[in-house]
Parts: C-alpha cells; sequence; structure tokens
C-alpha cells in the first residue's frame, strides 16, 4: 500500500507539542488504522518555521531582506553576490523566494568530459552564502537542472519548499541537489526531490572530509523513481551521502522507490534517523561505515525494503531497536533519560541488521540536553508523513 503526500492532504492540521527527534527502530506490524492515527493531530514540527535537532536555532536570512527571483540569472546572484576561489563571500542575511519554475539545464553549455554528456550546470552546483534562506512560495515553486551548493565555510542557511528536480539524469549522470561540503547549521525542509542524476543530498568531499555539522533534514520527499536507464530498476541508486563530521538530524522523511544507499553513512558523525518512512526499495536503505561513524535510528518504517539496515565487515556503530525489551529500555533511559522507540519492518526482513550498539547511546548521551528529537511510535509514521510532507505545507 502507498501513501501520497496529497492523499491524505486533508487531515485535521490540529498541533501537538514535539520536542526534536532521531530514529530508526522497529518490529514488524501493520500499518495504522484510518479510525485512528488517519485522524490524529499532525506533530508541530509539520508546520513550524524553526528547525529541530542538530539544526535548531538555524534562522537563514530572518532580518535581511527579502527580493524574488525569477529568472536563473537573478537566482544565481541573490544566493550569492560575491565570490572568490570557489568560496561565497556574501554573509548578508537575505531570503530568497521563488514563486515559479525556474529552469537552469541548458544555462552554462553541456559537459562531455568523463564520458558524462549532461549539462554543465548539472555538475556545478550554485553556490550560496551565509545567512540565507530560499524559501518556495506556494505548491508549485520549483529549480530545475541544478541544484545548490554549500561550500568553504558558509553557515547558517534554509532550504524550504521547493520542488528540486531533473539535475543531470542520464546513462552517465552526474549532479547532486544539495552538496554540503565544509558547512554547518543548515535546514533542509518540505522540499520534495525527483530524477537526480547523483545524490539527492551529499555532505562531505570526496576525500571524506569536508565537515557538516550541526544539519537538519526534515519532512522532505525523496522520489527515486524515472532514474537513469541504465541502473538497475529503474530506481535511483546512491541517494543520500552522509560523509564528514559533526550531528545530522534526518527526521520525517519519506524516501521510497530507491536502490540503495538511503542513507550511506561515514566519516566522524552523529547521525539520528528518526520517524522516517522508508518505501520500495530494491535492496538496502541504512548503512554505515567506519568506527567512528554513530547512527541513532528510531521510529523508523521500512515498508517493502528487503534489507533495512545493511551491515559489513566495515559497518559502523548502529542503534535501532525492532522490539522494546527490559535491557533496552534500562539501557537507553541511562543514557538519553528516556527509551529508545523501535522501528517496523513490514514486511519482517530476512536480513536482520539491526543492532544495538551502546557506543551510539554513549555518544548520544553526550549530547546537549534537549537536542536529540523525541520520536512517535513508527505505526504513526507511514499516515502523519504522508500527510505533512514536501513542497506546499509551509505557512
Amino acid at each position: 500500500m502507498k501513501h501520497s503526500p496529497r492523499s491524505t492532504a486533508a487531515l485535521p492540521m490540529r498541533v501537538a507539542s514535539l520536542a526534536a527527534v532521531w530514529a530508526l527502530t522497529g518490529c514488524g506490524g501493520g500499518l495504522p488504522a484510518a479510525s485512528g492515527d488517519a485522524e490524529a493531530a499532525l506533530p508541530a514540527s509539520a508546520t513550524t518555521n524553526g528547525p529541530v535537532g542538530a539544526g535548531a536555532g538555524v534562522a537563514g536570512g530572518a532580518g535581511g531582506a527579502t527580493v524574488r527571483v525569477g529568472t536563473p540569472a537573478q537566482l544565481k546572484y541573490e544566493l550569492c553576490r560575491s565570490s572568490s576561489g570557489g568560496a561565497c563571500t556574501d554573509a548578508a542575511p537575505r531570503t530568497v523566494e521563488i514563486a515559479t519554475t525556474i529552469a537552469l539545464a541548458d544555462t552554462e553549455g553541456v559537459a562531455t568530459a568523463r564520458a558524462c554528456n549532461c549539462s554543465v550546470a548539472a555538475l556545478r552546483g550554485m553556490l550560496v552564502g551565509s545567512n540565507k534562506t530560499v524559501l518556495g512560495i506556494g505548491a508549485t515553486a520549483a529549480v530545475k537542472g541544478r541544484g545548490f551548493l554549500l561550500q568553504s565555510g558558509v553557515s547558517n542557511i534554509v532550504i524550504r519548499n521547493l520542488s528540486i528536480t531533473d539535475i543531470g539524469e542520464g546513462p552517465v549522470s552526474g549532479g547532486d541537489a544539495v552538496a554540503i561540503a565544509d558547512a554547518s547549521r543548515v535546514w533542509i525542509d518540505h522540499n520534495r526531490f525527483a530524477r537526480v542524476g547523483r545524490q539527492f543530498i551529499a555532505t562531505g568531499t570526496g576525500d571524506r572530509g569536508g565537515a557538516a555539522a550541526d544539519v537538519t533534514i526534515s519532512w522532505n520527499e525523496f522520489d527515486g523513481k524515472g532514474a537513469a536507464s541504465a541502473r538497475r530498476d529503474d530506481r535511483q541508486d546512491g541517494t543520500l551521502l552522509f560523509c564528514g563530521k559533526g550531528r545530522m538530524t534526518f527526521a520525517y522523511n519519506w524516501l521510497h522507490d530507491f536502490s540503495e544507499h538511503g542513507p550511506h553513512v561515514e566519516g566522524d558523525a552523529l547521525v539520528h534517523l528518526v520517524n522516517n518512512h522508508f518505501q520500495d526499495g530494491a535492496r538496502h536503505a541504512l548503512d554505515a561505515a567506519g568506527r567512528a561513524t554513530r547512527v541513532l535510528a528510531e521510529g523508523n518504517y521500512f515498508e517493502n525494503v528487503p534489507v533495512p539496515i545493511l551491515r559489513s565487515a566495515e559497518a559502523g556503530p548502529v542503534h535501532a531497536l525492532l522490539a522494546q525489551t527490559p535491557a533496552s529500555k534500562a539501557a537507553c533511559s541511562a543514557a538519553l533519560g528516556r527509551p529508545c522507540e523501535p522501528n517496523i519492518a513490514n514486511p519482517m526482513a530476512a536480513t536482520n541488521d539491526f543492532a544495538e550498539d551502546p557506543a551510539v547511546l554513549d555518544a548520544a548521551g553526550a549530547v546537549p540536553s534537549g537536542s536529540l528529537v523525541s520520536p512517535w511510535p513508527a505505526r504513526k509514521v507511514p499516515a502523519w508523513v504522508s500527510a505533512g510532507v514536501g513542497v506546499g505545507h509551509v505557512r
């Protein structure tokens, strides 16, 4: 059973207060009953104007000028009015509004190097300066053909309420929708990503460096359908790449019709996956690599995903419950001040790599109080995420 983000748009929007969340925990079970969860109030973060979790406090361009753009040249200029050596030096606070579709694929010619027959724009994301908000207006705001590049130490950036699509897709593809390399304090919220040649979101650089600290990714739809024909299953292959250092929160997102790496986590990072809906994966969702990696997964719902968590010889520590036990409740309560929320796999995966690594609880327990999102039960995820995810919900 699939859940369209529009199919439950008429759900009541009574708001309940909720603290920040990280999650990936589960046990078997069915979808929520329509008479119960479908009528339940959405959490406050579905419509709030502030981020939860690792990116809490990110304000973007608040307090600065507001400009509305409608052409590629206007958008590129307002995102970064000055740069030097590939670094954006424009740190003036500014909100950049988009109320239409801005097509960027043909703005810089075609690249054929390295067998990539794709647009130069797709390969080169648009530089974004510090203290910027990129905000879609309404339910139809869109950027096509080119993504956003946050690098060289920029900070305090918000990207909300946009469809970001059609970037470098082809038999040999290139281009990320959002690339974060040596940037901090970022909030990516209520967007729709589709038909992207490489990753929907990638953090870190090619050498697994590039700090990505204090990042919250919330209420986004990641649509893997229509990926390059050379890929298996016609689904998005490497979808999310979280490399580098720092804390990240990945909460209330819907990732569907994907092949694998949703996400791949690597480097000196503490990542909290909470209350996400992973649906219709061809292979695996989460995989973590390296002993410095820490992944806390709570309250996630894995639907038709053969391998929710992939564990290899180089796997990094993951704490993700499938069922609550007295021992697990005691361990989480001691570290976090509350029990961890189990995840759900429906149907139950044949390969079960859910794990309870105490190193993750040690790292999460050292996070300042209130910085970890408090999850809701995983059974609520399909209905609530479908009702609040994507473009058109920002108030």
